[in-house]
């Protein structure tokens, strides 16, 4: 890193990948304050670089798993506004990735993520309307994504969880 030019979009998108992993090493660590601070510094060169290059695909990327990261760490340090506000980000971007790479199953996984997050924090403002709206939507993805990964316990467990809580909503 420290041999490129500062202003080179390989060393903006670079510096914002290492700092993307310097926060989840401290998010593991259970240092949310400090991660929540190094991903939003990351996010900061991801959303100038997919701004100024809306075309290239990784910088978008980028800019979409940084803003599910925050909206996780926003979640475990309960400021429930600005994790909506990166999960609807997080939610745009992976809806424009899912419009140019439809079937690819990580961009899959990703969104249906996002819309399981947003339908989690609607149940958490008691707005049942907008759970079910994305709950719904993200059951036939993780239906397909558990059918074709059988050996990813994750996708079922979430499957299951999303199962649940739309059951729960129609009584």
């Amino acid at each position: 890193l420290l041999d490129q030019d500062a202003r080179s979009l390989s060393y903006r998108f670079d510096g914002s990948l290492a700092l993307r992993m310097l926060g989840s090493v401290y998010s593991e660590l259970g240092n949310e304050a400090l991660a929540t601070e190094i991903y939003e510094e990351a996010a900061r060169l991801a959303r100038k670089l997919n701004e100024s290059n809306p075309d290239v695909l990784p910088y978008k990327t980028q800019l979409a798993v940084l803003s599910m990261s925050l909206g996780t760490n926003y979640e475990q340090s309960e400021q429930w506004d600005k994790a909506e506000e990166a999960w609807t980000q997080a939610l745009r971007l992976e809806r424009e990735l899912l419009a140019s790479s439809a079937d690819d199953p990580d961009i899959q996984a990703d969104f249906a993520t996002c819309l399981t997050a947003l339908g989690d924090l609607a149940l958490r403002r008691e707005d049942s309307p907008n759970a079910k709206e994305y709950l719904r939507e993200a059951l036939p993805i993780l239906r397909t994504l558990n059918e074709r990964n059988p050996s990813n316990t994750m996708f079922e467990e979430q499957m299951r969880r999303v199962e649940l809580q739309l059951k729960d909503l129609a009584e």
